[in-house]
């Protein structure tokens, strides 16, 4: 909602938000690559093993500590 209001228009359309338990989710990810990866997690040492296979070469991938 906040990109709208202050880009008065839709998030692009190669921009995907997913709300899932990576660990407990890979299927999720099954076929899939990505070129970039933002994670916001208490604990995202437990989730990378599941994320990294599913990076491109030289992909992004930026991590937040919920401290």
């Amino acid at each position: 909602m906040s990109w709208a209001l202050r880009r008065e228009q839709e998030w692009p359309n190669n921009v995907e938000f997913q709300h899932a338990d990576l660990c407990s989710s890979s299927s999720l990810l099954a076929g899939r690559g990505f070129h970039s990866v933002a994670l916001d997690l208490i604990h995202p040492h437990l989730v990378l093993p599941t994320v990294l296979p599913h990076l491109h070469p030289g992909a992004v991938c930026a991590v937040y500590l919920a401290k």
